[in-house]
C-alpha cells in the first residue's frame, strides 16, 4: 500500500508540472462480490451481505498537444480512487460474528475521447485494483490480506461546462479473489463495478 501511494503522490506531481487537468470525483454505485461464510456454520445463522460500493477519486487530464499522435478531440489521463464495499456478515448461534469488510484503491490510465468540450465525452482504460479485506473471527481473530488485481474501465460523462460532469463508469475487476490465509474462507471481488459519479475539472 505503501508504494502505490507513494506512485500515486509521485505521479501527482509531475502532473501539477505539466499542463494538465486536475479531476476530483464522488462515486456510489453496485459492485459484484462473493464469499463461501455460509458454506461453514453448523448451527443456526444469519446472513447479511450488501453489494453496495462507492467512494472519491482524483486524476489528471493532458492535454491532445502534448501527445503527437492524438488528434485534437483525443486526450490520455490517470485517476486514482479510495472505495469501500457493503459489509458482509454471518452471525452463528453460538459461534458469535464473523465479518469481511473490504477497501480498494484503483489506479487506471485512460483515453479520453471529447467530440466537444461540453456535451458526451467517452472514455476507456486499464489499470490495477489495490484489494484490502480485513477478516474479522469472533473477538480473537482479526486479519487483513490485500492483493493487486488487474482492471478494465469504461465510462461517459456530460460535460455540462468547464468545470463539472455527471458520469456512468464500469469497470471489470480480473481474478479478485482474497483468501484469508490460514483459513478457508475469502471474498471474492471479480467482476462488474458500476458507479454513477459528479467530477468537479480545475485547470
Amino acid at each position: 500500500m505503501k508504494k502505490i501511494v507513494l506512485a500515486i503522490a509521485v505521479v501527482c506531481l509531475m502532473c501539477t508540472a505539466a499542463s494538465a487537468e486536475m479531476l476530483l470525483g464522488v462515486k456510489a454505485g453496485v459492485a459484484s462480490k462473493k464469499d463461501n461464510f455460509e458454506d461453514f456454520p453448523v448451527n443456526d445463522y444469519s446472513y447479511k451481505t450488501s453489494a453496495i460500493a462507492g467512494g472519491g477519486e482524483i486524476g489528471y487530464v493532458f492535454s491532445p498537444e502534448q501527445f503527437s499522435f492524438l488528434n485534437d478531440k483525443g486526450s490520455l489521463g490517470i485517476k486514482a480512487g479510495l472505495q469501500t464495499r457493503g459489509k458482509t456478515k454471518i452471525d452463528e448461534a453460538g459461534w458469535g460474528t464473523t465479518r469481511a469488510n473490504a477497501l480498494t484503491v484503483p489506479v487506471t490510465v485512460f483515453y479520453k475521447y471529447s467530440p466537444n468540450e461540453t456535451g458526451l465525452h467517452y472514455w476507456g482504460g486499464a489499470g490495477v485494483n489495490w484489494l484490502s479485506v480485513k477478516f474479522e473471527e469472533g473477538a480473537d481473530f482479526t486479519k487483513t490480506e490485500t492483493k493487486i488485481s488487474p482492471m478494465l474501465s469504461a465510462g461517459v460523462e456530460w460535460r455540462m461546462n468547464n468545470w463539472f460532469a455527471l458520469g456512468v463508469d464500469l469497470n471489470y475487476n480480473i481474478s479478485g479473489k482474497v483468501n484469508v490465509s490460514g483459513g478457508d474462507g475469502y471474498l471474492d471481488l471479480t467482476g462488474i463495478e458500476g458507479f454513477l459519479g459528479a467530477r468537479f475539472y480545475f485547470l
